[in-house]
């Protein structure tokens, strides 16, 4: 029976096999690891600030921060270009509430409560160079998009101070704001939307200073616009829930229920999500459901400000009562090694600390082999290896010691992987079993038989043998799921009689073809469809990105873990089909450059804390490490 994936499976079934049962379950294989709260987003620690710090912004290229902390007068200096860490204290008085860099990073002005002005920090000397009366209770600067225009927010005054940037003096005060807080500028910066506690948003026109109250159920306390300015969410600190209106006339479009207290609010890093802070820490709110995905939990009571550190994935977050900012992220680990065979040796010993009593070694210089040897790997708990075609490399074989198995496979015939590596391998475990066909799809057969022989499985994947990309991604499912991939002629109308034998013996309930038509054919869909009463299904997207993210979101429709790897190259996902079954988390295949939008909303997904990048900085960029979306 054909149908199209309706929705993900909610359960893993993992066939108890005569090659042996696996034994694993979320994250037992990677305990060495260190992970943070399980929510969509991590804490990755706390750093110690100034006394009561509130106001937190970090620099538009991205290399430091700056806290406003109210309690002692002073403003942190952070160096966040890598590890967050202190790097000086700025002495600036009067309770400072906020702090707001200038849009070229050269200065940052700090509102001052009760010192009733701002002070003005010159970022290279890190030291106040102007203090600007603009109002009494200044409580927050919003800059106009050029940077030629500050706008104070005047708190006990009412008021807002237009302020000249250049030579620092208030243009004009404009009055009829009810104890206002902050602020947001429209996107054409025509008008600037004040947040005051009357419960009211004040558009102020900036054309002609006039006035237009909005009233709210709830005193708002900050707003931001969703990346396509589509929408302003304002969270409503009186009534627990965040007003989701549209910015053009400031109509509700939503109410969403909140945590205690809302405080504010910020776009999150993949941008598909709101990060909302409140007392009791902070809560990352999917965009377009407008649910909670996930809550990272405050040190004590009271996170404040937020802010996100450009191109990291890395947001700040300041914790009020415990003089420390708590800062935000994924565990990122990166596996690599100098060639494809040392980072397939970095994966298995992350995967494998204890070592392995399974091994599976391929060439690493084609993929056909191993495709089907990373599910089988997965199924069986072994580590999978890649070899030089003539030789087995000195990293490999010291990994294979250390892992100290009890079975090798080699996969493969011998114009694949040589006699020679056969032999280099026997000298370290004898009982070392060559897999291998008269071709690739007989190749996987023996590989199939050797590991399921004799069991049923309740699945089995379809993937072309052509080509490595879908059948990558399939198999690090397959590997987690413990069932096979069974290597295809996707070019060809029909498959052979064989591969109907194979899956008839296998016997499962539902087939799934990774990859559109032009992977695996319509004409072998039919023909599976006709002599199968299994349901057979298609999971395909645009691309062999689309495709990877349509066969993980099936299989993981949440995820503990995320892996990368690049999808121009084989090597390093294939091997990391172990390791990510092992765990049960999913492989996307990404750009080397950049990262697609599935993968970026996979560590979104509610309970992601560690992200793995697979190869090093040629397979995945910085670029990928810092989460950029592709266009």
């Amino acid at each position: 029976m054909s149908t199209t994936p309706t929705r993900a499976r909610a359960t893993r079934v993992l066939a108890a096999l005569t090659a042996g049962a696996l034994a694993v379950g979320g994250l037992t294989a990677l305990e060495s690891q260190s992970a943070p709260p399980a929510a969509a987003l991590g804490s990755l620690g706390d750093l110690a600030v100034g006394t009561n710090p509130s106001g937190v912004a970090v620099s538009p290229d991205g290399t430091l921060a700056m806290v406003a902390n109210t309690g002692d007068g002073t403003v942190s200096v952070l160096d966040v270009d890598g590890p967050v860490t202190l790097v000086d204290t700025v002495t600036v008085g009067g309770e400072p509430v906020g702090v707001t860099f200038t849009p070229d990073g050269a200065e940052a002005w700090v509102s001052t409560w009760s010192g009733n002005a701002v002070k003005v920090i010159d970022v290279a000397t890190l030291s106040v160079v102007a203090t600007i009366s603009a109002g009494n209770g200044s409580f927050s600067v919003t800059f106009s998009n050029d940077g030629a225009t500050a706008y104070v927010i005047n708190y006990n005054g009412q008021s807002v101070a237009v302020v000249d940037t250049a030579t620092r003096v208030v243009d004009r005060t404009i009055t009829g704001f009810s104890y206002p807080q902050t602020a947001v500028l429209s996107a054409d910066g025509l008008t600037l939307d004040v947040l005051a506690t009357s419960s009211d948003i004040v558009r102020l026109d900036l054309t002609d200073d006039s006035i237009e109250n909005f009233p709210l159920d709830s005193f708002p306390q900050n707003a931001r616009l969703t990346p396509d300015g589509s929408e302003l969410w304002v969270t409503l600190n009186g009534s627990d829930s965040i007003a989701v209106l549209d910015p053009v006339d400031l109509s509700t479009i939503a109410i969403v229920p909140s945590s205690d207290s809302p405080m504010d609010v910020e776009v999150a890093p993949n941008g598909r999500a709101m990060l909302v802070s409140h007392d009791d820490g902070v809560d990352i709110v999917d965009l377009e459901t407008r649910s909670v995905l996930g809550t990272i939990p405050a040190m004590d009571s009271a996170s404040r400000h937020i802010a996100l550190i450009p191109g990291t994935g890395r947001a700040l977050v300041a914790q009020y009562f415990d003089n420390a900012v708590r800062v935000l992220g994924f565990e990122q680990e990166r596996l690599s090694g100098a060639d494809r065979f040392s980072t397939a040796v970095e994966i298995s010993q992350r995967a494998f600390p204890a070592g392995a009593t399974t091994v599976f070694v391929a060439s690493g210089r084609t993929f056909p082999d191993a495709l089907a040897a990373g599910p089988a790997a997965g199924t069986v708990g072994g580590a999978l290896l890649l070899t030089e075609p003539g030789s087995l490399p000195t990293v490999v074989r010291d990994e294979i010691v250390r892992l100290n198995p009890d079975t090798i496979y080699l996969v493969g015939g011998a114009g694949a992987v040589s006699t020679a590596v056969e032999n280099a391998l026997k000298v370290l475990q004898p009982n070392t079993i060559r897999l291998s066909g008269a071709n690739r799809y007989a190749t996987g057969t023996a590989i199939i038989d050797e590991v399921w022989g004799g069991s049923t499985v309740p699945e089995v994947f379809i993937a072309t043998g052509r080509n490595y990309p879908d059948a990558l991604s399939a198999g690090a499912v397959a590997a987690g799921e413990g069932i096979p991939v069974i290597l295809v002629d996707g070019a060809l109308g029909t498959v052979p009689q064989a591969t109907i034998d194979l899956i008839t013996e296998l016997g499962p309930t539902q087939i799934t073809i990774a990859g559109g038509t032009g992977a695996v054919s319509a004409g072998i869909a039919s023909q599976l469809d006709a002599a199968f009463t299994a349901e057979v299904r298609r999971l395909s997207g645009a691309n062999r990105y689309a495709t990877s993210a349509a066969i993980n979101l099936d299989a993981y429709p949440t995820n503990t873990g995320v892996v990368y790897a690049t999808g121009t190259g084989f090597a390093d996902a294939l091997a990391g089909a172990a390791l990510a079954g092992r765990a049960q988390i999913p492989v996307y295949l990404v750009q080397p450059g950049c990262v697609p939008a599935a993968a970026l909303d996979a560590i979104w997904s509610g309970a992601t804390t560690n992200l793995f990048l697979l190869g090093g900085t040629g397979a995945l960029s910085t670029a990928v490490e810092n989460l950029t979306p592709c266009p």
